[in-house]
């Protein structure tokens, strides 16, 4: 049966009896219509059956597992012990917390399903954590030591000279912590070279001599490019 309602009584402060030992039941497909004058009841039982009222006596199951014990439901908050490096949509289970049994029996379990919100900074993909990180001309040129943000805080990483904008480099044990608590994955930092704006005129300047000083042949990447056209 889909939904079975037994002998629900609900009275009011006010001495009103609004149900009276209600009983029904509804099978999966059956359409069932509450009919009666103003004042029968009828919105008193379907507040009780959506939850939003108790009953005084009575109980509700639906599809045998019982949903309402007769003035005993209680709203309550339960804390919930969240293992490291769970992931989105993964469930964790709280014993006995659930819906109680049937006639009798025990209660059953509480599932929670995770929902990860999304990091302004990070992403990631099973226990590797990924981000990138803006860096400046001049510290891919001569190398730099960089504070690179991780889900521990920040950590230092000393840039090589001579760093392509697209690299990325790996922090060894900064990602997310196994379930199984064996060990943690890593982070991935991709960096790529932010152009300055606004330049004034002297450092416009600046860069043109340092452009004709280094010419050609220090862009590798550039040569191989446009000798590909040149065939």
């Amino acid at each position: 049966m889909l939904l079975e309602v037994q002998h629900i009584r609900k009275a009011f402060p006010n001495g009103t009896r609004a149900l009276n030992d209600v009983s029904f039941s509804v099978d999966a497909g059956e359409f069932v219509s509450v009919i009666g004058p103003s004042g029968a009841g009828k919105t008193t039982l379907f507040r009780i059956l959506n939850g939003a009222l108790l009953c005084d006596a009575g109980e509700i199951l639906v599809s045998g597992v019982h949903f309402e014990a007769a003035g005993r439901r209680q709203r309550r908050t339960i804390q919930a012990k969240i293992p490291a490096g769970i992931d989105n949509g993964q469930t964790i289970s709280i014993r006995g917390q659930g819906h109680a049994g049937k006639n009798g029996g025990p209660s059953g379990d509480l599932l929670i399903t995770i929902t990860v919100r999304p990091h302004k900074l990070f992403r990631r993909e099973g226990t590797s954590v990924l981000c990138e990180a803006p860096i400046t001309f001049a510290q891919a040129c001569l190398g730099a030591e960089l504070e690179i943000p991780t889900i521990d805080g920040k950590v230092k990483y000393e840039l090589p000279e001579g760093t392509q904008s697209g690299t990325t480099f790996r922090l060894k044990g900064k990602g997310i912590p196994e379930l199984n608590g064996r060990g943690r994955g890593d982070q991935y930092v991709t960096v790529y070279i932010e152009t300055p704006r606004n330049l004034n005129r002297e450092q416009k300047e600046a860069l043109k001599k340092f452009a004709e000083s280094v010419g050609d042949n220090n862009y590798e990447e550039r040569r191989k490019f446009f000798k590909k056209f040149k065939k």
